[in-house]
């Protein structure tokens, strides 16, 4: 007989302690090995070290920690893990594994949540809360203003539960979701995930969004479960696609001597980062946040990195998915064609217990630089750590991280031996390469403008573009 059982490593605050953590059928989102991570709960983010205990004969997989017997590493996924066991079992439901993943994640929700065409605005008055402070409202002729709030916006998280759980029912029970993913085609959900990336962290009320989509987020699972499914999505969770990956150069700069770029741009962080813990961190003010580098990318990844081809759409880096490494006026790039050679050493990311992993085993303490918006995102204090490049370059080449893996992962407080880790700042689907595997490639074409000026949809993009 299976069991599940939660081990508390984390502290829970700003919910009912009644509350139950569990999804729908009483089983939590499936983390390959069994780790501890973060899941927002409420206005606190809550860390639990799930494990799942079986009998060879169950049938089903047992999620233990590392170095326990029996321990189920990244690779499971890909039937590396051996006959003969108890490890050699029935395949979990890849569908219900990622519809569970984005349940859990900060990003995955809010994307979730613009299928229902709803404003946030409207949210807040359908729960009787008033907006954050810096949003203003305008109304039109004949419109009339919503009633007084009830409460302030600050105490969202005080809500009842099954107040939240109805109003959120009541939304999708009465919007067309179904039709609009059903008409998605894969450059339209891209760009959809675009617009959401690109301010994820930075809007008026998004925590609240945040915590509040969790509270509710079995009201949201039909709509992920519709989208996993959807053809629109069918490359989300794919491996690095070799044969033809997109390189975008602004300006047409590019470090032909990569692996000394990457050490020189490495040397910089450092530098950084230890002057940045040297100087005591500023005392926060009521209302006063304390930004820093918000991004996981390394800085070598600028006119290094590449996405996967997507149809007709030159680079999915056009979309805007983050502003790093992107001008702020008018620039031109050139996009080439790569083929990447069969041995090349690629880790792959699909979800978040993979990014947990590559920090885990390649960690740099990065708290002097990135202690900024991640505690607040993260709920925690850190300390902070980022994959020490120079480390993982001795074992790969590269390392993808493919759409569903950021979208499951971006905004979480990922635990690891001293602190956490966080994946975001990061172009979906693409590839920050290490070293120069001999890559060769073409030039299909050039674009021109200024791409902070330009609206977030397909065809502005493309009125950039010529072919060449």
């Amino acid at each position: 007989m299976a069991s599940w059982r939660s081990d508390s490593v984390g502290a829970f605050l700003g919910m009912p302690k009644a509350y139950d953590p569990t999804a729908r059928d009483g089983r939590v989102p499936r983390i390959p090995g069994g780790r501890p991570w973060h899941r927002y709960r409420g206005s606190r983010q809550y860390c639990s070290v799930w494990r799942k205990s079986a009998e060879p004969s169950s049938g089903r997989y047992r999620l233990a920690w590392p170095g326990q017997p029996g321990h189920a590493d990244r690779h499971y996924r890909s039937g590396q893990l051996g006959k003969g066991s108890w490890k050699d079992q029935r395949v979990p439901d890849v569908e219900r594994e990622r519809v569970d993943l984005l349940l859990a994640s900060p990003l995955g929700r809010e994307w979730l949540w613009e299928f229902l065409g709803i404003l946030d605005t409207e949210l807040r008055d359908r729960l009787g809360l008033g907006d954050p402070q810096g949003v203003g409202r305008s109304y039109g002729p004949g419109s009339e203003p919503p009633p007084k709030p009830k409460r302030n916006y600050d105490d969202w998280p005080n809500l009842d539960d099954s107040t939240v759980m109805q109003v959120f029912e009541d939304i999708v029970r009465t919007t067309t979701w179904r039709t609009t993913i059903t008409e998605l085609d894969s450059p339209e959900a891209l760009m959809g995930l675009a617009r959401i990336t690109y301010s994820f962290g930075f809007s008026p009320g998004g925590e609240s969004l945040w915590g509040l989509t969790h509270r509710s987020r079995e009201a949201l699972r039909p709509i992920a479960e519709l989208l996993v499914t959807s053809p629109a999505l069918d490359r989300w969770w794919d491996p690095m696609v070799r044969g033809d990956q997109r390189l975008l150069l602004w300006d047409n700069e590019s470090h032909e001597a990569l692996e000394e770029w990457v050490h020189t741009s490495m040397g910089q962080e450092r530098a950084e980062n230890d002057e940045a813990r040297q100087r005591r961190r500023p005392r926060e003010r009521p209302g006063v946040r304390i930004g820093a580098e918000w991004w996981s990318a390394p800085n070598f990844a600028q006119n290094t990195w590449t996405t996967g081809a997507f149809g007709e759409i030159p680079t999915i880096a056009l979309g805007l998915f983050i502003d790093t490494y992107t001008p702020f006026e008018e620039s031109e790039a050139t996009v080439w064609s790569l083929e990447v050679p069969p041995d090349a050493r690629i880790y792959e990311v699909q979800q978040p217990e993979d990014w947990r992993l590559l920090v885990e085993r390649n960690p740099w303490d990065v708290t002097g630089t990135h202690d900024g918006e991640w505690r607040y995102w993260g709920d925690v204090d850190g300390p902070w750590f980022l994959p020490d490049w120079e480390k993982v370059m001795e074992d790969y080449d590269g390392v993808h991280v493919s759409v569903g893996g950021y979208l499951s992962s971006c905004g979480l407080a990922l635990p690891v031996p001293d602190g956490y880790t966080m994946l975001s700042g990061w172009i979906p689907d693409s590839t920050v390469w290490l070293r120069d595997v001999g890559m060769s490639r073409r030039l299909i074409g050039t674009w021109s403008g200024n791409p902070h000026g330009v609206q977030q949809d397909w065809d502005s993009v493309m009125a950039g573009w010529k072919s060449a």
